[in-house]
Formats: C-alpha cells, structure tokens, sequence
C-alpha cells in the first residue's frame, strides 16, 4: 500500500517560490523574489514576497499561500507619493494570469480572492496581494 507524504508550511511556500522564480510576473518586476520574513526594510524596489498563511491537513491537504508583489510610488503634483495605477494595473493582471496558470500536479493551485492594491505605510510602498488555495494530493 502506497501512502501519500504529508506536507509543511515551508515546503508549500517553497514550491510556490519556484514556480514564480521561473515566471513572466518575476521577470517583469525590478525586485527580487523573498521567503516571507527575508525582504529588507530598506528595499523600495518592485519586490514579490511569498508568505504561508494557513492550512488544513486531513485526507487532502489544504490551505493558502499569499503572494505580495511591491511597487513603487510615483510623485503627485504637491509632491506626496502616490499609487502609480497603471503599473498596479498591469501587476495586478500578470499575478492573475500566473495564478490561473500555474500547473497541476501533486498541488492543485487556485485564486482565493481577487488580486488587490494595497498601501503599507511602514514601506512606504502600495502592494498587490493575491492569495492562492492550494490542495495537495
């Protein structure tokens, strides 16, 4: 009798980090790609973090992965930064269409929420989050 390999956290998260690695969205930003805890403050590149963020265990593994993909502020008028919506735009769709993307196997990947732009002001920085359900097999 064959028995199925459970799964952890790390190692979700680090399946998920390949396959952006190798990605359109990766190759289009002007960051680098960071384990959850590992991105540096000082960084105001266009950095993609990926961070494990819950799951299940039972006869199918589940849970979710979030992805973070920073963008810099562009100036407003008075100075003051401020979303740069075209470039959001653009992330938003390419981090959509890696998720719809993203092959089948032993994981069975799919959006948890819409991708959205948010405002850290600890960064200083807007990012677009996406999660992704996973199920492991």
């Amino acid at each position: 009798m064959m028995t199925r390999k459970s799964v952890t956290s790390r190692e979700v998260q680090t399946t998920v980090y390949k396959l952006l690695r190798e990605s359109e969205l990766c190759k289009a930003v002007n960051g680098k790609l960071y384990h959850a805890t590992t991105r540096p403050r000082a960084s105001h590149k266009e950095d993609i973090i990926v961070r494990y963020t819950a799951g299940r265990s039972g006869e199918v593994q589940e849970g979710v992965v979030t992805v973070l993909i920073y963008s810099e502020p562009i100036p407003a008028p008075d100075g003051t930064p401020r979303e740069d919506i075209a470039r959001t735009v653009q992330i938003e769709r390419l981090a959509t269409d890696w998720v719809d993307d993203l092959p089948t196997g032993r994981y069975l990947f799919s959006p948890s929420d819409t991708a959205q732009t948010l405002y850290d002001p600890e960064a200083g920085q807007y990012f677009t989050s996406i999660k992704i359900n996973y199920k492991h097999y």
